[in-house]
């Protein structure tokens, strides 16, 4: 019999002193997403017969519209957030922990469940330190030959060279946060946070789902390693990036506006050597696992796609591959093992719910 699945989305459940009357407008969409993806996972576990329940601050139990399938969970502060994320782990439910990157959030949560023994459906938190970090995983891709953008930090920029814009990002940030095009690397906006620089280089932008392989339920939870299942490939997806200008005295951004499948900004061709990379780059990682979105980008002008970033926890793509796959994505995501085994169906387009989706 299946477990039981705890889904915990890091702002919806965590930080309810914070909610959205105080949120940017940038910040505001990164908890949409977020909201998006909880209530999204929840109802296809739900659809797919799992017992689930979701995380919810109780500051937003007023607004909360959750699916009726789902048992939500009202949470008072951060501390009985953890202390409920503690009690299912006790309780030997199946946990699966959605969070960003930023200010090492993510790894934290991960290595509270790590210290308490359980098997959560995430990566570890190494993977999860290595992959936020972009100019550590930079040189990662770099000493593993895998093709992807020069990174530096922005006070070391002039070892990239000369190019005629550039792009300056948060060292570990998310969802397309504090994301500057500028033409002069020194025009980078003053951050309390440390900040990488990187040649802006035009092209078609792409994602794509690596589902990397973990212990699943119906395995012995005292055995070394991870599952001898091999890691899951899902299409290749566009992206749509835009440049909006830039407000008061900020220069101009890079937004992340969604995306859509099948991607048919690239021949079947593209798309396979896409798919390819994207997993080349996963497997070199130790300690990835689970859903794991690869941003890449196809320079214009170049025989060649590059890895931009390695997002090891669910991204707002699931809400696009959930619509061609139906809710039996669910179960692959949060590691439900007989769902792991009827992977090739989803291969198959004769299969699929729906031809194109958009998100």
């Amino acid at each position: 019999m299946n477990p039981p699945c705890l889904v915990c989305e890091y702002l919806c459940a965590f930080e309810g002193d914070n909610l959205s009357a105080t949120d940017s407008a940038s910040t505001a969409e990164i908890r949409r997403e977020g909201m998006a993806m909880l209530q999204a996972l929840t109802e296809d576990l739900a659809a797919s017969q799992i017992q689930v329940a979701g995380l919810v601050h109780a500051g937003w139990k007023e607004s909360w519209t959750g699916h009726p399938g789902v048992r939500w969970i009202w949470t008072e502060d951060d501390d009985h957030s953890r202390s409920l994320i503690h009690s299912a782990i006790s309780g030997g439910w199946k946990v699966v922990i959605v969070a960003p990157e930023i200010d090492g959030t993510l790894a934290a949560i991960i290595q509270l469940c790590e210290f308490l023994g359980a098997r959560v459906h995430n990566s570890t938190s190494a993977a999860i330190q290595l992959t936020s970090d972009k100019l550590q995983l930079a040189e990662h891709l770099e000493k593993h030959r895998i093709p992807t953008i020069p990174t530096r930090l922005v006070q070391h920029a002039e070892e990239l060279g000369t190019y005629s814009r550039y792009v300056v990002k948060p060292i570990d940030g998310a969802g397309s946060l504090d994301v500057f095009v500028v033409n002069d690397w020194r025009e980078a906006p003053e951050s309390e946070t440390c900040q990488i620089v990187q040649p802006y280089l035009r092209g078609r932008s792409a994602s794509v789902a690596v589902i990397m392989p973990a212990l699943v339920v119906g395995e012995d939870r005292d055995s070394p390693g991870d599952s001898s299942m091999a890691p899951i490939v899902w299409p290749v997806a566009s992206q749509r990036i835009i440049e909006s200008k830039g407000e008061g005295h900020l220069p101009a951004s890079l937004k992340y506006q969604g995306g859509a499948l099948p991607s048919d900004e690239f021949t079947s061709e593209e798309r396979a050597r896409l798919e390819a990379l994207a997993l080349k780059a996963c497997e070199s990682i130790e300690g990835l696992r689970g859903y794991t979105g690869v941003d890449l980008v196809w320079p214009e002008e170049s025989t060649e796609p590059l890895v931009v970033e390695i997002n090891p926890r669910l991204c707002t793509s699931y809400l696009g591959y959930r619509k061609i796959f139906g809710s039996q994505a669910a179960l692959v995501v949060a590691g439900y093992g007989e769902a792991h085994a009827k992977t090739e169906s989803f291969a198959d387009k004769a299969g699929w719910k729906t031809s194109r989706a958009e998100w």
